[in-house]
């Protein structure tokens, strides 16, 4: 018994840290496999595929995989391979049997339509079953070998330090896990090398410490576990940032030098360079809650003042801004359409987690829900644009920004910017006490904002000549005035049409004001950029009477999938632009730049025409749907409803299986029975026999002779029913030979304690058992 809770010690905590790291994405497995099983049923042109893709789209986006059945299915695994290994019978391989028998019976008991749909669904339970088979197998090995279990306490412990210091794993319950195994390596490392007198079993000596070891790790789990990893890298990114802030403060030294080099990553300094490099390192990742967002803009830096040279924040107080800005958009939708929300916003969020980069700004898209839980941060606060977090964001550290996403592609969109009015007090309160019913925004406060936001963001912005010609001509419409919305559309295309490069070269020293810069970038250079591209959209939209500023942060394409990988050369700088009545929105002039999204209305999805050629499989599941005579169940009903005769079928596969295996159990017994000696054949039978008196209670002590055993026996049972342990105690401790005469004797011992057994009250099961068993 102690060496198989021994080999438990190793193999549970193997099978639940599988099952724990394994559970998040049993889902995406067996959606990934339902496409596979699709695209391959579609080529072979079977009705299967659609169920299979029906299926893998569930498993990946409503019904997730219940954590307890997981590990109820490891543990119901594991625990049938332990009695494999050490029940000595051999009907103990009837229990695997079992097990995969019912699962093929529950397969093919399903209509062949319905079958590949069953399987995708269900396909969690063969990566956990095959899971719990490589934590036995593993556990086996770390019981067996000693040096196996030196290389698992050196790897898991080093895996442990380098998940304090460089990332945070979520399951916490697998970090404990792993760390009860190193300790219960590093114990019994220390019970073989311990020089013990007496008892010396080192296997017993480790199950008998184990629960004190398990306390420990419960201890461990009971115990807060930290927010992000040990910043051990602090001097490493004190010297990265030192080399940053000498590079961006010493520009000035530069100018004239167009070799000077700065590297493409975010910045909080508004300065220009004479070229950029690549520098690509992994800065952060982001999950997309809908996954439908191809372009995602992540604000963190507001730059306000720009002399011609530098841009710089002037605006610093804290305020509520954000939630300013998105509540003037559901107001501005609500007076302009507001039956129809979902045309213009959708409610999304998007999740960042934090690699080799460290801020305390909080990037995040342009329109948050207007609450104050806006981003799942506790400690961050609003400063003039940008969103500051209360401590250094940085490795491990990860948080989700709730927001509304732009139906910016769609022409009803821009309708809507460009016909929106002003609001007034009656829509403002009404939209106030609808999203933040608890929170004091009067009427009058959005009034100061929109003040603010004038004197801040459009200051007196004049231009050469030929520079407010230019947009004159391009702002003209005859006689008929252009909207702010136009007129901003209008600048983004045409500066969309110059040259991007990362090597413009240093700003001439003869620049030094807003309108040296435009007229220089405009006119001379027509190259540069993304901070060349958004000054200039900033300084036209200002002299056009348009609030506007400069952003930083990263632009990511996300190709339409949820996860993406953020990395520093996706940093960027865009304008936005304040559309009176409507709010802040991003308008990004950098050639090849997009920021559109796209979705249909409510009108165009009512409007909208399928292609005319319809897919195979879906042709087929409507010729199928038509022709259901009326009373009789569909496919979809029946499937995964098991009745009666189902369960019957079932029962009746497992008795078929069993009765089989039995018969070829004993096919085999009696041919390799025949090959035995008389000798072999009277101990297999004397065996026999002690087995049904260890049945009958009688069992041999600790130290009791074989005549001692007999003879206290013999005072309930007939001592002619135990002749035959005379003639064992002479085949153990003589050099008699036994023949046929004592096998027959020993088996007819065997019926007589059989009989004995039957007549005995409660014990009707075990002989019918063994006489099955014996037969």
């Amino acid at each position: 018994m102690a060496e198989i809770i021994y080999e438990l010690l190793f193999m549970l905590p193997l099978c639940f840290i599988g099952t724990i790291l394994s559970l998040p994405y049993l889902g995406n497995f067996a959606s990934r496999m339902g496409d596979f099983a699709g695209l391959a049923g579609t080529a072979a042109g079977t009705t299967a595929a659609a169920g299979a893709l029906k299926a893998g789209t569930a498993a990946a986006t409503g019904n997730p995989v219940s954590p307890v059945l997981v590990h109820l299915t490891a543990l119901l695994v594991l625990g049938v391979l332990m009695v494999c290994k050490h029940w000595k019978n051999r009907l103990k391989y009837l229990l695997p049997g079992i097990l995969i028998t019912t699962v093929a019976v529950l397969v093919f008991l399903h209509k062949k339509e319905t079958r590949m749909e069953y399987i995708v669904q269900n396909l969690w339970v063969v990566h956990t079953a095959l899971m719990a088979v490589g934590a036995f197998l593993a556990g086996w090995m770390l019981s067996a070998k000693l040096w196996m279990r030196r290389i698992t306490s050196v790897a898991v412990i080093t895996l442990l330090i380098l998940n304090m210091v460089l990332w945070k794993t979520d399951a916490k319950a697998a970090v404990v896990l792993g760390l009860f195994i190193a300790v219960l390596c590093v114990a019994d490392e220390v019970q073989h090398g311990w020089k013990k007198s007496g008892y010396t079993d080192a296997k017993k000596h480790l199950v008998y410490i184990a629960p004190f070891l398990l306390i420990f790790a419960i201890g461990i789990f009971a115990l807060p576990a930290p927010e992000k990893p040990l910043d051990w890298s602090a001097v490493v990114r004190f010297g990265e940032k030192a080399m940053n802030y000498f590079k961006t403060k010493t520009v000035g030294l530069h100018e004239g030098e167009e070799d000077y080099e700065a590297m493409i990553g975010f910045s909080d300094e508004g300065l220009f360079v004479g070229s950029l490099g690549k520098n690509a390192k992994e800065v952060m990742n982001i999950t997309t809650a809908s996954g439908g967002e191809r372009i995602i803009y992540l604000g963190g830096k507001t730059l306000d003042t720009f002399d011609g040279r530098v841009w710089s924040e002037s605006y610093t107080e804290a305020n509520r801004d954000k939630r300013m800005d998105t509540l003037e958009l559901l107001c501005a939708i609500t007076a302009f359409d507001e039956k129809n929300e979902t045309d213009y916003i959708r409610r999304t969020s998007v999740k960042l987690q934090f690699m080799d980069f460290y801020t305390r700004y909080c990037f995040t898209p342009e329109k948050l829900i207007p609450t104050d839980n806006a981003i799942s941060l506790t400690d961050y606060t609003e400063e003039g644009g940008e969103l500051i977090s209360g401590k250094e964001l940085g490795y491990g550290s990860e948080y989700t920004a709730f927001y509304y996403r732009l139906n910016r592609g769609n022409e009803v969109f821009g309708d809507f910017l460009e016909h929106s009015g002003e609001i007034d007090k009656k829509t403002w309160d009404g939209v106030r006490s609808r999203y933040l019913p608890e929170e004091n925004l009067p009427y009058e406060e959005y009034q100061t904002y929109r003040e603010r936001i004038k004197a801040t963001y459009l200051p007196i912005t004049q231009l050469s000549p030929q520079a407010e010609s230019y947009l004159e001509e391009l702002t003209a419409d005859g006689e008929q005035a252009v909207s702010d919305y136009e007129t901003l559309c209008r600048i983004e295309e045409a500066l969309s049409k110059l040259n991007y490069t990362t090597t413009p070269g240093n700003l001439p020293e003869s620049i030094s004001s807003q309108a040296d810069f435009l007229d220089y970038f405009l006119f001379e250079k027509q190259e540069g950029y993304c901070s060349f591209f958004a000054t200039a959209f900033v300084l036209m939209a200002r002299n056009r009477g348009i609030p506007a500023r400069v952003v930083h942060g990263f632009r990511v394409n996300t190709n339409g999938k949820k996860e993406t990988q953020v990395k520093s050369d996706t940093a960027h700088a865009w304008a936005e632009a304040y559309i009176d009545g409507v709010g802040w929105f991003i308008f990004d002039p950098t050639p090849g730049s997009e920021t559109g999204n796209y979705w249909l209305t409510r009108d165009e999805s009512a409007s909208y025409n399928p292609p005319e050629k319809v897919p195979e499989i879906a042709k087929e599941q409507k010729d199928s749907s038509a022709v259901t005579p009326i009373g009789e169940e569909t496919t979809a009903e029946k499937k995964g409803f098991f009745n009666w005769k189902w369960a019957l079928i079932l029962v009746i596969s497992a008795v078929i299986f069993g009765v089989l295996y039995f018969i070829l159990y004993k096919v085999i017994s009696g041919a390799l029975a025949k090959k035995r000696s008389p000798e072999e054949q009277f101990l297999a039978s004397v065996k026999k026999n002690f087995r049904v008196l260890e049945i009958l209670g009688y069992q041999r002590k600790s130290g009791e002779t074989l005549e001692e055993f007999r003879s206290r026996v013999e005072k309930k049972i007939a001592p002619e029913n135990l002749d035959f342990i005379g003639d064992y105690e002479l085949v153990c401790y003589s050099d008699k030979t036994v023949g046929e005469e004592q096998r027959t004797e020993s088996e007819k011992n065997f019926e007589d304690l059989l009989k004995l057994l039957k007549n005995t009250k409660g014990k009707g099961l075990m002989w019918l058992y063994l006489r099955i068993y014996y037969a």
